[in-house]
């Protein structure tokens, strides 16, 4: 499935920038805990996001595909028991004269019994999961 998003961050491109290569800045969003290099550039991380669902950790591994200027791609593993979660996430960046516009688009599938979900409700809960930690990793740039 296809969602994606859009809002203007405070911080500059470059600022956003760094946090896909100093991941440990993302330490302050409330959504991710135990955030950790890894060899290949990418991160780890536990992610929490807020769904109707409650609380559901999620274990995550991010890695950056390119990051320059004007945005970067990522790929998210997810998983949580036999659930399993991938995203491909492309974000562009725009200089706005009140921060920078970041656009967001992401191909999400979901696999394992959380599949079962609908569609419409897997499609809004992604939307939200997503849009919330970029901006929240954003308010950390």
């Amino acid at each position: 499935m296809k969602v994606g998003g859009q809002f203007t961050a405070a911080s500059s491109v470059g600022a956003l920038r760094v946090l896909g290569t100093q991941p440990e800045k993302l330490a302050g969003v409330e959504a991710l805990s135990d955030v950790a290099s890894t060899p290949d550039g990418g991160f780890t991380a536990l992610v929490t996001p807020a769904t109707p669902f409650g609380s559901q950790p999620i274990a995550a591994r991010v890695v950056t595909e390119r990051a320059d200027e004007s945005g970067a791609s990522l790929r998210v593993h997810g998983r949580r028991g036999p659930h399993v979660i991938d995203v491909e996430l492309a974000i562009s960046f725009v200089e706005a004269p009140e921060g920078t516009v970041v656009r967001w688009e992401a191909d999400v599938w979901v696999r394992g019994p959380a599949a079962s979900v609908g569609q419409r409700v897997a499609l809004d809960v992604a939307r939200r999961a997503i849009g919330d930690l970029l901006v929240s990793s954003a308010a950390c740039a």
